[in-house]
């Protein structure tokens, strides 16, 4: 009986673990945000807001000393990290997780994601 007790007690431990995995929260729940409207988004207002917000306290180019290689205070430096997947794999979290502070919004995520797919436009 204590076999049978222990081969039932494996299984169910084995199938219990069988039902744990790794959510991407970002995946799961991107598009649960009504409030977020990404129909519109521009890099005058939309883009340059968000990133003036989470990232130019770092990536300025008027920073002395060390300044950082990535400037992220004008189009030409925005456009760069853009069109390389560098500034939507960091946003992400994907890749070398900017913010260090921690991840910006879902929100903003989305809009610089559509800026990008919509081919990261000076607008």
């Amino acid at each position: 009986m204590k076999n049978i007790c222990r081969i039932f007690f494996i299984g169910l431990v084995a199938f219990a673990m069988q039902g744990c995995y790794n959510d991407n929260e970002e995946q799961l729940y991107r598009f649960s945000d009504s409030n977020c409207d990404t129909t519109n988004v521009t890099y005058n207002v939309t883009i340059n807001s968000v990133l003036k917000t989470n990232c130019t306290v770092c990536h300025s180019g008027s920073l002395a000393n060390g300044s950082p290689q990535v400037f992220l205070d004008n189009y030409n430096g925005v456009k760069v990290v853009a069109d390389n997947g560098k500034l939507l794999n960091s946003v992400s979290y994907i890749t070398k997780p900017m913010p260090p502070s921690g991840k910006m919004d879902y929100c903003n995520i989305a809009k610089i994601r559509t800026w990008i797919n919509a081919g990261s436009p000076h607008n």
